[in-house]
């Protein structure tokens, strides 16, 4: 082109030009663009469908009988220009963007934070196709597996508590190593139960019995015999003990263990021996079985996720309000 030679590669005015000589060559996306293309025909159409004063005014460069409205399809989506406002509103509002990779929203939304200089590469105070295009185009979670929980995490999420922190939690979701260790415990409680069930030769009832006569259980006599500090939470006193137990071990161990990984297996275990501790001295006399000490350090533990997730929010709240003393 004629241009090449006499205005700077990143001039605002070759940048311009460029993009109105698109309209003689159709720039059908590539087949591994396609899914990126259709976010991105969403995000221009959202614009156009709610106009805003920060909206790019074709107007104030192109001549008054210049009509984009007759360019070709795919060349009128691709030479659009967003502001990184509108792309940040439609990155909260928009169900199609659940389609687009977790890390890929995530350094969107980043970059709609920080000043526009920052949020395009070209300067332009506007975000173009070809840089949506390179920011999506991330690599894919290494298993498949995490890709596919992100997005079950992500299909649960309110739409309004689709925020940055949350994104970058669920993006923390790892199918490597592998969450063993909850399902491990899990299966040798469930195990525990049946052999001394089968043992013990008497009906097996929701609260009922306990084998109280177990090497495994916490014995306040034999305190000695510190494995029971621990061992203990792999019998269970009935059917409906042992499911209360398994089942939050699996909906809230499992998926934190996910993201914290070996922290999770230390919290548990500092769960049950607390549990036999508090026993020890505040029912002296009384056996101990069950996980429950491990399955409330794993409440707790999901709470303070909670509240950590949420604490801008929190600290927003109570910056709102003044109080007069």
């Amino acid at each position: 082109m004629a241009y090449e030679n006499e205005l700077h590669q990143g001039s605002w005015e070759r940048g311009v030009l460029a993009r109105v000589a698109l309209d003689i060559q159709d720039l059908t996306p590539q087949p591994d663009e396609e899914a990126i293309f259709r976010a991105w025909e969403n995000l221009v159409n959202y614009v156009k469908a709610s106009p805003n004063s920060l909206d790019f005014k074709w107007s104030w460069i192109l001549p008054r009988e210049y009509a984009r409205d007759c360019l070709l399809y795919y060349v009128s989506y691709r030479s659009e220009l967003v502001h990184p406002s509108r792309l940040s509103e439609w990155l909260m509002n928009a169900q199609a963007v659940d389609d687009l990779p977790n890390r890929a929203v995530i350094d969107l939304l980043e970059k709609c934070q920080t000043t526009i200089r920052r949020a395009d590469t070209n300067r332009d105070g506007y975000i173009e196709y070809n840089e949506f295009l390179r920011f999506v185009r991330v690599k894919h979670a290494k298993f498949r597996g995490a890709t596919v929980l992100r997005r079950g995490a992500l299909a649960v999420l309110p739409r309004n508590a689709k925020s940055l922190e949350n994104r970058r939690y669920i993006e923390e979701y790892s199918c490597w190593p592998p969450p063993l260790f909850m399902l491990l415990i899990t299966l040798s409680e469930i195990i525990t139960f049946i052999i001394y069930a089968v043992d013990m030769q008497l009906p097996t009832t929701g609260s009922g019995p306990c084998p109280t006569y177990s090497p495994l259980v916490f014995n306040p006599r034999r305190r000695y015999q510190a494995w029971r500090f621990l061992t203990y939470a792999l019998i269970h006193s009935g059917w409906v003990h042992l499911v209360n137990n398994i089942l939050v071990q699996l909906l809230l161990g499992v998926l934190l263990e996910m993201v914290h990984s070996w922290r999770i297996i230390l919290i548990y275990l500092a769960g049950v021996a607390a549990g036999a501790l508090a026993n020890s001295l505040y029912m002296p006399s009384y056996y101990l079985a069950g996980a429950s000490g491990g399955v409330y350090a794993v409440e707790y533990a999901h709470l303070s996720n909670l509240i950590l997730l949420n604490i801008n929010k929190i600290l927003g709240i109570f910056s709102n309000h003044s109080y007069n003393f």
